[in-house]
This record gives C-alpha cells, structure tokens and sequence, in this order.
C-alpha cells in the first residue's frame, strides 16, 4: 500500500505546484509546507518549491510506482537517470553560480541545494535498489567491466567540476584569462584521464594474465581430471554429483546424464548406506577430509568397491573427491584370509597329530594348560589363571597349587580322577574351587589326556578348564522349578503333554502319567497310547476334538471321561493348543490334562441338593396357598357382614389383614414361578430379539399402565429359549418402567452389541437407580433396596432373571447411580 500512497502523494505534489506556476493558482501548499517566508532568495512567490524541485518530483513518484514492476524498468531506470541528471545539473549551477541552470526561470524559487543533494541520493538509490539490472549491473559486476566502471565514473564526475571550478576561481582572481582558463583545463583534463587510463589498462593487463593463468591451470586440471584413472567428481551436499569425469561412465556402465540426474546414494549398496551417511555428515560438523570405503552399483547389477579420499570447501559448499577401484585389493584381501583360515585350520590338524595342542579360546572361556609331571611346573594360557582369580599369569603352577584351590570337600573326588587318569589315559571331572581374589567358590570342569614315556610312567597330563558355575546354578535352578512344578501339577492334578509334529515324538509330565494311570517307566507317550486310555462310548468325541485341532488350526477345551487299566472311571478335562513355524505350519500341538472327578461330583451333588431344594419350596409354597385364601376369604366376609359394626380402627386392621394377604400371595406365586424355572429344559431356538421385545412391550401396555418412552436399536439374534428369554425382559423392561415412574420424562433404551464372543443386551432407565456397594443383593430372593411403599415389589423378579440367564450359560450384572438411572446388562453366548 506504502509503495503506491507515497509516490502518489509525490506526483500530486509536483503537478499542483506547476498547476500553480502555470494557471498562477494558489492552492495553499506553500503556506502548509512553509508558515513563514523564506528570505533566501527574493522570489514571485516565496516558500514555493522551483519548477524544477516539481518536476522531479514527479519523475521520482514515477519511478518509484515503477519500482516493483519488472515490465517497466526500462521507464524506472531512464526516470531515475532524468532525476539524477537534473539534480546534479543544478548542483553545478550552484558550484559555478550559474542562474539559467534553473531554466532561466529568475523569478521563480531556485531548487535548494540541500534539495539538489536529496534528489542525487534518492536517484541514486533507486537504481541501487535493482542492482543486477540495467547499467547499475555493469557497476556492481565482479568482473572487468564492473572494475572499470568503479574506477573511471568518479574520475569522469569529479575531474571536470573540480578542475571546471578551479579554473573559474583562477580567471576570477585575474590570473589568467579566459584562453589560458580554457587551454589549462583541457591539458589538465587530459593529463588526468591519460593517467587514469593507464593505471586502468594496467589492472586490466594484471587481469588478463592472471584469467589465462588461470585458463592455463584450468586445462591442466581439466587434462588431468578427464585422464585419470581414478573416479574423479564434484557433489554438493543435497545428495547430487555436479561435475563427474568420463571414468565414472567408463567404470561404472551409465551414461553421464543418469548419474548426474540421480543422488549418489541410489548408486551405493544398502549395507553402506548408514557409513556414507555419517561420513557426509562430517562436513555439516564442521570436518573438511571425508575418508571411506563403501561399493557402487555398476549398471550391470554387480557391485564395485571404491576407497573415497574427499574434500569438503565450506566456501563452496562442495565436496572434491577421487575414488580408487579396489575391488580387486578386496578380493585380493578375501583370499588371503581364506588361505589364512586353511593355514590355521592346518596348524590345528598338525598340532592334534603330534597330540600337542595349546588350547587359547578365549571367545569361548576355555582356560587351556599343560602340567610336566616331573618337575611339577605348568604351562597355561592366561585364561586358566584368571579362571583361577589371578589377573596375571602366576610365575609359577603345578598340581600342589591347583590341590589347594580346591574346596576340602571335593579333593577326594579330584585325587581319585586323577588316579584314573594313570590307567585310561585320560579324565573328565567336575569340582570346585576357592578364587584367589574374591574368595568366592565356583564350579569348574577340567578335562585332559594323559601322557606316559616308554617305561609306562606318567609323565605328563594337558587339557582344558572352564568356568561352569553359570551352568550350574541354572541346572540348580531348574530342578528347584521343575520339583514345584510337580508339586503344583499334583496339587492341581493337572499334568501336561507336548507332541513335536516335525520329528513325531510325544513328551507327557509324570501327572499326566498318573492321570491316565500309566507308568512312565514303562509306557512310551504317543497318541495311540492316549487314545487307549479313553472311555469307549467318549473315544468318537474325543478324536472329533483333536480332529479339529488341527483342521482350524486353534486350541479348544472339552471334557470326557478316562478308563483306567484297573477299571476305574474318572472325568478329565483337555485344553490344547498349537505352535507354528514362519511359514504358518503347525509344528507344536501341545496342552494340559486335569483330573475333574472331584469337581463332577461336586457337581451332582450341588444338582441333587437343588433339586431337593426346588421340591421343598415347590411343596412348600403350595401348601401355603390354601391358608392364605381362607384368611382372605374370611377378612371379606367380615367386611361384608360386619363392616358397619366396625369403627374406623378395625376397618384398617381388617383392610391390613386383606392387603397382606394379597401380597403374601404374590410371593408365594413368585416364589413358585422361581422354583419352576429349576425344573424348567431349556429349548433353545434362534430368537429374533426386534419381534420379541415387540412382543414385550405390547403385553405390558395392555397389563401396566405407564407413560415411559421406550426405545430400542436393532438387536442381534442368538439362540436361546424363547419364553424364558421373554420372561426375562419382560422383568427388566417393566422394571425399568417401575423405577423411572416418578421422574417426569421417563425413558428406558434397549440395546446389544458383540463384545469378546458374546452377545450383551442391555436395558437403561433414568429413574431412581441404586448404590453400587449394595450391587451383589440385586439379584437375591426377597432382597430389595427400596421399601414397599416407594415401590411395590416382591425382590424375586431380578432372581427370576438371573436363574434364566445363569441357565443359558451367560452373567447379569448392573450399573448404577443414584437418582441417575440402572443399566442391567446379560450376556449370552454368540453361538
């Protein structure tokens, strides 16, 4: 906005004041601009800026609307120089007091010279400010002519108005006359130029040898970088060669276009990738010499390994570098440490036939040594002493130090091996030691040939030792976990068994043994062996499990019974499951066997009990009904024949009696509805749950009148017993209802979802709800967690939902807050 409202404001400026001199018309911008006159100059108007000062003006306000507008620099740059040369035409006038600079124009105001001097730098400026075009780009070259320029325009600008003034100042004084003046200022003129032309051509000759130097030096380098033998380029650091010699297209089969359009790092093999990467790095850190070594993709598909010797410029932000084919030095290198592989795989089979070995494998902790019997001294790799808590090799060793290393209680076992050694020739043991340093006691095996002279004399043993305490300890530490995992499997009586499906062998724990009443001693694990241990009339279900196993390729769990060799029965149970490989192949199929006898009867006998239980209550209930309706029966008699001989206190005892022996009633026909369900086979259908609560709903608008809003989403199907499922939310639902009646909008949703395999159906209410901590009495007999009056009720509704859902095989459960609603919540299994 600035670059248009200033020049804009400039270019009013300047044509109102010449508005003014050409109309003489004063529009008042003299006495804004100036409150006083100016006694300077004596003008026709005083304080008015000249015509010239207007003049530029505009020509400035042009060129800066043209400033940003690359189409028009031509225009911008010849108004600049027009501003330029005006205001210094009038800094002359001024240097040589020269009144007709100003256009002849005597009665008009003068452009100041502080004005004149302003203008030069705005000029000036602006055409700095587009430095790299037009004539200012020939200032500003680096090169020959830029230096040109900068050297002469000064001399051209300054020598004529210096020498111009001081001839003038020279003729005025009375020194010379007009002639001379004029004869003066020429040779002096020229005399200035012709040296400054000189001292020009010299630095322009000083140049020139220096460009064909350097032009010289360039095909030298270009000779030397297009003919070597080695890999020769320029990269920058975005990843890109800029410059590469013929031996890359030559090595490496591209042409120049594909490997200068693609970044180096496509070239390099994948495992090089990372070290390229941080060696680049290097440079960004400040490193200047990036040495490495890494391989090139040939276009072929081979790979060729190159050795880099670079050079980072942080000036030009560009990498030198040469690199040096050595795929022949690698290949060189390979071989010579195969050949050193077979050398050293000579040495060994050399030395293991002239049974003379020095074992030093470190890599492996192996201490080797080699004791002389004669003199008692031996010698050791230093791993052996260090196996031993000695840091150094000691000066000496022998079988008298090493005696004494060993623990009091085992030196028996070691003598005695020892002494076996005399006669086999050789020994394997096992004890252990006290370390020198730490005196700590660690297990060590040692193990040796022993060697006799000619007489039958031993005279020498060698070998190797290690450091087994690791192992020890774990073995130590498996036993302990394998003798609690046998406790806990006979506690459990659950044992387990592993059959491999590569190599067809089958490994059973003793609890699984002693479940199918085998001996393990005696028995081999296979599934034929399984197979015979089951009962008759459960062997078809059992091989239809397996089978489907491994048809589906996932665990499952069943129960069936066992047959013991001697005759007994038990109930088991089975969980299996399998292992694959990376191909998806099953390689494992493997489980657990528990022995459930106990808990089967348990069962039984908690079914009896039940059973019993249910009959009682049954019989119980029933005859309770029979006192009941006399009671009742009687109390409307009494009303009826005597209700006027009543005063008021026994008409409300009598209607207690009746209300009574109503509810008593109800609960007696709950409590038979709820021993029913106990009797009740379940007859499972697959049940359209949307029809079903349509069903609900319709029976309870004609049975109970409410004024909830009941809503429901689209329910899932499952397979369940259609009128106990009805009855079920048929409770909920209604409950729901009941306990939201006293809100004043109430609203129970109905909803299901599948979640871990089961399908949950939920019923929600926004009414009274309940205290979380009293959450495990919803669901007993009688038990309710509101008084009869805030809310009749019998408490067997919900007990009555969760015998049905309980029978299905699924759970109930709730969630509730306070005076914020319920959600019951059943869950039902999906198949």
């Amino acid at each position: 906005m600035y670059s248009i409202l200033f020049p804009s404001v400039m270019i009013l400026i300047g044509l109102l004041t010449l508005g003014e001199y050409l109309f003489e018309i004063n529009f008042g911008i003299d006495e804004f601009l100036f409150k006083e006159e100016t006694r300077a100059t004596a003008t026709s108007d005083p304080g008015r800026m000249s015509p010239i000062t207007a003049f530029c003006f505009i020509l400035s306000g042009i060129s800066l609307m043209l400033l940003y507008r690359n189409k028009a620099f031509q225009m911008f740059q010849l108004l600049s120089l027009a501003v330029f040369a005006l205001a210094l035409l009038t800094l002359i006038g001024y240097a040589y007091a020269v009144n007709d600079f100003q256009g002849g124009m005597a009665s008009f105001t003068k452009m100041a010279i502080h004005t004149s001097v302003a203008f030069v730098f705005l000029s000036v400026g602006m055409l700095f400010s587009k430095s790299d075009k037009g004539i200012m780009s020939i200032f500003t070259n680096d090169g020959i002519a830029g230096i040109t320029t900068r050297k002469l325009l000064p001399v051209i600008i300054f020598t004529p108005l210096i020498l111009g003034w001081l001839r003038l100042i020279g003729q005025q004084a009375g020194y010379y006359g007009t002639e001379l003046g004029v004869a003066l200022f020429s040779f002096i003129t020229i005399l200035i130029l012709m040296t400054v032309v000189f001292v020009i051509s010299g630095t322009l000759l000083s140049i020139d040898r220096k460009r064909k130097n350097a032009e010289k030096h360039l095909k030298e380098f270009e000779h030397f970088f297009n003919n070597s033998n080695d890999l020769s380029c320029i990269a920058n650091m975005e990843g890109y060669f800029e410059i590469i010699n013929p031996q890359f297209v030559n090595v490496l089969g591209y042409s120049e276009k594909e490997l200068l359009e693609h970044p180096y790092f496509y070239f390099i093999h994948p495992d090089n990738l990372d070290t390229t990467t941080q060696e680049m790095g290097k440079a960004n850190d400040g490193g200047n010499i990036l040495n490495f070594i890494n391989r090139y993709r040939k276009k072929d598909g081979s790979y060729l390994w190159l050795e880099w010797h670079s050079t980072f410029n942080p000036i030009t932000g560009k990498v030198y570098a040469i690199a040096r084919d050595i795929t022949e030095r690698k290949k060189a290198e390979e071989q010579l440490f195969i050949a050193n592989k077979e050398l050293e795989s000579y040495i060994l089979q050399l030395a293991e036939s002239e049974e003379k070995f020095r074992m030093v494998l470190d890599s492996a902790q192996i201490g080797a040594w080699d004791l002389n019997l004669v003199i008692d001294t031996a010698w050791r790799s230093i791993l052996h002493d260090q196996i031993f808590g000695y840091e150094n090799l000691l000066p000496e060793w022998g079988y008298e130090i090493f005696i004494k290393h060993v623990i009091p209680e085992d030196r028996e076992y070691v003598k005695q091996r020892f002494e076996e050694a005399y006669s086999k020739g050789r020994f394997s043991m096992e004890c252990r030691i006290k370390r020198a340093n730490d005196n700590t006691i660690r297990w060590i095996s040692a193990q040796g040939l022993a060697y006799k002279n000619e007489k039958g004399e031993l005279t020498k043993m060698m070998g190797i030792v290690i450091d087994i305490n690791d192992r020890k300890n774990s073995e130590h530490e498996l036993e302990v976990i394998t003798a609690k995992l046998k406790e806990a499997q006979a506690l459990a009586k659950m044992g387990n068994w592993d059959s491999n499906l590569v190599t067809n062998t089958d490994a059973w724990s003793d609890e699984a043994f002693k479940i199918l009443g085998l001996d393990p001693n005696t028995t081999i694990p296979s599934p034929d062996t399984y197979f015979s241990c089951i009962h008759p009339n459960d062997l078809a279900f059992v091989k239809e499990k397996v089978s489907e196993v491994f048809a589906t390729l996932k665990g499952n769990t069943y129960n069936y019974r066992i047959k013991r060799k001697d005759g007994t029965i038990i109930h088991a149970l089975s969980q299996s499951n399998m292992d694959f490989d990376e191909n998806n192949n099953p390689t494992r199929f493997f489980g657990i066997i528990q022995d459930i006898t106990e808990i089967k009867n348990a069962e039984e006998k908690l079914i009896e009990i039940n059973k019993e239980l249910e009959s009682f209550s049954y019989s119980v209930s029933h005859d309770l009904r029979a006192p009941l309706r006399a009671i009742n029966g009687y109390a409307q008699i009494l009303n009826e024949d005597y209700g006027k001989k009543l005063d008021q206190e026994g008409m409300r005892i009598l209607e207690t009696i009746r209300s009574n022996a109503t509810k008593m009633g109800t609960l007696i026909d709950d409590l038979l509805a709820f021993s029913r369900l106990g009797r009740k086979e379940i007859q499972k259908t697959e049940v359209d749950m949307d029809k079903l609560i349509e069903s609900v709903i319709n029976e309870m608008n004609k049975s109970i009148t409410h004024k909830a809003e009941i809503n429901t989403a689209n329910l899932h199907k499952v397979k369940a017993d259609y009128r106990l499922l009805h009855q079920v939310m048929f409770n909920l639902v209604s409950n729901a209802i009941k306990y939201s009646s006293k809100g004043e909008n109430p609203v129970v949703r109905i909803s299901s979802e599948e979640k871990n395999g089961d399908i949950v159906f939920s019923v929600n209410d926004n009414g009274a709800g309940f205290d979380m901590q009293y959450a495990d009495k919803l669901f007993g007999v009688f038990q309710r967690l509101h008084s009869h009056e805030e809310f009749k009720g019998t408490g067997v509704g919900l007990a009555i939902v969760q015998r049905i859902i309980t029978k299905h095989g699924g759970k109930v459960w709730a969630e509730g807050i306070v005076n914020k609603g319920v959600t019951f919540h059943f869950s039902l299994t999906k198949n």
